[in-house]
């Protein structure tokens, strides 16, 4: 027997593998030192912006500001970039009592005062006003993107004069990227201009590590951005660690494509082939069973069709803001139904079972995992039931885990193992396509 680490949570859980199996890879993030100082780091990017005059220079007393953050279930330090970015606009003339900050909350859930204080710093929260966007109410109309997709976004955001995002830059389970435009699609527009946007998930090119010109979710991100307004971008690369790599700041595009090279180059991964199982830590994205799923979306494509995916998250928060139905049948029946549709049939299953609007694309990605590939979670976090609406086996014990992915796979088995799957995506070899 082997053994392995990966990282749970805050920590590291360990487990063998049978002595059969052999680890094509252990496909972790490349290696990105932290800078040497943070603080010195977020300072020069917002004073020398990627294609945009400085904040300092766009700012004046009466312009009313809003600078929208990404919640609690992103990595961002916006504790330390906070302080600098209000530095640099009120060095510009800006007024305190004509800042704000909006929560990107998008569906996930409304951060309390305590979240708040810990997500800003005591220092900033007790200086400016902040809210949390909201699916329903406070929002604007403004036409539709060209792919379709209906504008409402946070009221009191539009109406302001200037408009800032703070962020992070990681690869996304189909938008290909995170960071810049998406804090406002999905951060703070309305639930039916998320979910239009979301379902173009079924196009071709609406997936992780995709460039955003060739990502039909991550344009329709940024045409919709546009038109909301966004005039500048503080976003962070991370490391695995969650260490800033990089901080990139100024125009939307250009800060952004800036970092995008980065954070491909540290989370893609090249890989030798397709394996019979893969491991994937749900980590950094674990904190429920809606963000651990995008470590076995993103990692998917690296397991042989048949192949036995096991995602190993402490989901701390369990289900979190998702309503999980009730099982309509037995996972093992559900499976064999979903891997008898066409691929023009899935969309009718899922309106025949009345997937709720705000869970329909995660539910579309994970009845295609499904129809492609065994799942086997190990989260102590996650209940029989809530397991069982999911279609899957959940083995608390890692251990046991293993054992169960065995029993499907065999004595031997090639295995390629993703530590860090919420934001790391396979780089497969030429010739062998993401789906087969």
């Amino acid at each position: 027997m082997v053994r392995y680490e990966v990282p749970f949570g805050g920590s590291k859980i360990g487990f063998d593998l049978p002595k059969g199996w052999k680890v094509l890879k252990f496909a972790a993030p490349k290696p990105a030192s932290k800078v040497p100082d943070e603080e010195k780091e977020i300072r020069r990017a917002i004073e020398q912006p990627i294609g945009s005059r400085r904040l300092s220079e766009m700012v004046s007393h009466n312009k009313k500001i809003a600078i929208i953050v990404d919640d609690v279930s992103r990595p961002t330090p916006v504790s330390k970039i906070m302080p600098k970015l209000l530095d640099e606009l009120v060095d510009g003339g800006a007024s305190a009592e004509k800042l704000f900050v909006v929560f990107g909350c998008a569906i996930h859930r409304k951060l309390k005062p305590l979240d708040v204080e810990r997500r800003l710093g005591r220092n900033v929260v007790s200086k400016i006003r902040a809210i949390n966007s909201d699916l329903q109410n406070n929002l604007i109309e403004l036409g539709k993107t060209s792919f379709g997709t209906p504008i409402a976004v946070n009221k009191e955001y539009y109406e302001a004069d200037l408009k800032i995002a703070v962020g992070t830059i990681e690869p996304h389970v189909f938008a290909g990227f995170g960071g810049g435009h998406k804090a406002i699609l999905p951060g703070i527009t309305g639930l039916n201009t998320i979910m239009a946007n979301h379902k173009l998930v079924m196009k071709p090119g609406s997936r992780v590590g995709v460039s955003p010109g060739e990502n039909p979710v991550r344009k329709d991100i940024e045409e919709a951005g546009k038109i909301c307004g966004l005039d500048f971008i503080v976003n962070t690369v991370l490391n695995d660690k969650k260490e800033i790599v990089k901080v990139v700041a100024g125009d939307p595009i250009s800060a952004h494509r800036e970092g995008v090279k980065i954070a491909s180059g540290i989370y893609g991964v090249e890989v030798p082939g397709q394996a019979d199982v893969v491991i994937t830590s749900a980590f950094p994205l674990d904190i429920d069973i809606r963000q651990s799923g995008k470590s076995i979306v993103n990692t998917m494509q690296a397991t042989k069709k048949g192949g036995t995916i096991l995602c190993v998250s402490p989901c701390p928060e369990g289900a979190g803001t998702v309503t999980l139905p009730k099982p309509i049948m037995k996972p093992d029946d559900f499976i064999k139904l979903v891997r008898g549709l066409k691929d023009t049939d899935v969309t009718k299953l899922m309106d025949t079972y009345n997937i709720a609007i705000e869970e329909w694309c995660n539910s579309y990605l994970w009845v295609s995992v499904l129809r492609r590939n065994n799942v086997v979670l190990s989260s102590p976090g996650v209940t029989d039931q809530q397991a069982a609406s999911m279609y899957v086996r959940n083995q608390p014990r890692i251990s046991e885990a293993v054992t169960e992915v065995k029993d499907i796979v065999g004595e031997k088995a090639d295995v390629l193992m993703f530590p860090v799957g919420g934001i790391t995506f396979p780089i497969l070899p030429k010739g062998l396509s993401n789906t087969s």
